[in-house]
């Protein structure tokens, strides 16, 4: 039980517990030391029954996804022809569990408390990481180097949810419209950042699982990263933008594409392991890319992307290389309780040449 407290105290800093004879008891206590009466605030009621709040949300995504599909509906789909120049290489930016709307405080090593990650650190990684990009294109041209098209592959889990597991209401700082207007928001400003400084670009979106909503029967529609994406879309097809074209998946857990001729594999992670190369995650890829090989007429993807277990890795299936996005989120209690290393929080970015899918590879570590 001190365990657990002292815990609660890391996560919000102005919990003050302690035990006179045999009881606990907590205050709430201000900056300055002094005791606050206020008591603990979340995104959603405690006191409600967790299936009126589960229904609750699923009626406002519902409504929400109803709304953007009809508007939706009024545009043309956004598309756009991507140049391959011999000679040129595209870049690839690897984003996946950006956690917009999580929060996480620790004690650093003086047993201060410190906020390490929350939807303002989220957002701004994302665009550290364009930033990246974009020097690492400067630097290409300067070497003589043409650049065709960035690719901004979108892996799921942008987002962290509301109602995953009880309690996270405490572990948030949005609540679920806010982390789709902010997820949505950034990365239409990052697509046109994209768009003004590269010949084209090629957005993919795959959802994640952090999205949902964990009930006894699940839909695709339950998934708040589908809901940004269709926001993004509907931003897109609104704008005056037209180099960019814009893959969405909202029913598999899967997603294939095309890059400069070889083709990505893209999936978030939840049914995968941590480690490709143990017998029984080799299995799964192999299994995953047979069944490609089975839907192409025998030519399988080229390269894959998984995301989920918030680690930055390069491991092979049957010669292929399979990229594991990081996040800038730090493991949370649930990746420690597992034993899953932390890792330092980062993201890939690497090029695509004619020959090879992976042409030069770097990540980016997030500050």
């Amino acid at each position: 039980m001190y365990d657990l407290f002292r815990r609660a105290e890391q996560r919000d800093p102005s919990y003050s517990f302690s035990s006179e004879d045999g009881e606990w008891q907590y205050e709430r206590v201000a900056a300055d030391g002094g005791v606050v009466a206020a008591e603990p605030t979340t995104h959603r009621v405690p006191t409600a029954q967790k299936q009126s709040v589960t229904k609750a949300a699923n009626d406002f995504l519902a409504d929400l996804e109803l709304d953007l599909r009809e508007r939706l509906a009024d545009y043309e789909p956004v598309t756009a022809e991507r140049p391959t120049r011999t000679g040129a290489v595209d870049l690839v930016m690897f984003r996946t569990d950006d956690h917009i709307g999580s929060t996480e405080t620790v004690a650093d090593k003086n047993g201060t408390k410190v906020e390490i990650h929350n939807s303002e650190k989220a957002i701004n990684r994302v665009y550290q990481h364009l930033q990246d990009v974009l020097l690492w294109k400067i630097e290409l041209e300067e070497l003589g180097r043409t650049v065709d098209t960035v690719h901004l592959l979108m892996n799921g889990d942008h987002i962290t949810g509301e109602d995953i597991y009880e309690g996270q209401g405490f572990e948030v700082d949005s609540t679920l419209r806010e982390q789709v207007r902010d997820g949505s928001t950034t990365y239409v400003d990052v697509i046109r950042i994209l768009s003004a400084e590269f010949n084209s670009v090629q957005v993919v979106c795959q959802h994640g699982n952090h999205g949902e909503l964990r009930t006894g029967s699940q839909s695709s529609e339950a998934n708040a990263d589908d809901l940004m994406f269709d926001a993004i879309d509907l931003a897109l097809r609104q704008s005056d933008l037209d180099n960019i074209n814009l893959i969405t998946n909202h029913i598999d857990t899967h997603i294939e594409f095309d890059m400069r001729g070889h083709r990505g594999y893209m999936r978030h992670g939840q049914d995968t392991l941590g480690h490709i190369g143990t017998t029984s995650g080799e299995q799964r890829w192999q299994a995953w890319l047979l069944q490609s090989i089975d839907e192409h007429d025998g030519d399988g993807w080229d390269v894959g992307y998984v995301g989920h277990y918030h680690e930055l890795k390069v491991e092979p299936v049957n010669g292929r290389p399979v990229l594991m996005g990081g996040t800038p989120q730090p493991a949370s209690d649930y990746e420690n309780s597992l034993g899953i290393p932390p890792g330092r929080p980062g993201a890939w970015t690497h090029t695509v040449t004619d020959t090879e899918p992976i042409g030069d590879l770097r990540p980016t570590y997030f500050t």
